[in-house]
């Protein structure tokens, strides 16, 4: 993390000396932890699945985390990826990830980034064009996880997956199997997600 105009610009040069095909946004550092919300359609239908994205021994408030520290797998201890549950944030994230959404024609999934300002508005960061579904370790899988806790792993992701590939039939006006109907992420329970 920079702290200074100058430091910034050359920590930049660096990352597109090591990555020269690269290209490097700078952003004002926001001292909290980070935010992940999954995004899923189904028709008309819309599920969000609000989470942290935190590593208790880098906390957001003074770092960044970096590759290294988020390639680390999973341990529900020190890396996690609690649900959010604070009406402030699931306010904001039901207000603007909509029109987010919407603005960048997103048809059927997606991961959107952010942190609190000090004020506690959300800023978002990075909007994941197409997220990573490996199981079991793919942030959109451990979000899903996290936000049906009642349902084992195997059960939660042929639910996302049949989520995924219904809303692609549905767009395409093809024939969707009958497991695909019975079972998604909007036929799953959970006090944790948000349906718009």
């Amino acid at each position: 993390m920079a702290k200074t105009m100058e430091t910034a610009i050359s920590m930049a040069q660096q990352i597109l000396n090591d990555f020269p095909l690269s290209q490097v946004i700078i952003e004002e550092f926001l001292p909290s932890d980070d935010i992940t919300c999954g995004f899923l359609k189904l028709g008309k239908q819309v599920l969000l699945l609000p989470t942290y994205y935190l590593i208790k021994s880098v906390s957001g408030r003074k770092h960044i985390l970096d590759r290294t520290q988020r390639l680390r797998s999973w341990d529900d201890v020190d890396k996690m990826q609690p649900v959010i549950t604070d009406n402030l944030i699931l306010n904001q994230l039901k207000q603007h990830l909509p029109s987010i959404i919407e603005t960048l024609d997103i048809q059927d999934f997606t991961r959107i980034d952010g942190r609190l300002n000090q004020e506690g508005k959300l800023h978002f960061f990075d909007i994941n064009g197409m997220p990573a579904l490996d199981f079991p370790d793919s942030v959109m899988n451990k979000q899903c996880f996290s936000c049906f806790p009642d349902y084992p792993q195997k059960t939660i992701y042929t639910a996302l997956l049949h989520t995924i590939v219904q809303n692609a039939l549905l767009r395409y006006e093809m024939n969707i199997p009958e497991a695909m109907k019975t079972h998604n992420l909007f036929t799953l329970k959970s006090n944790f997600v948000i349906q718009i």
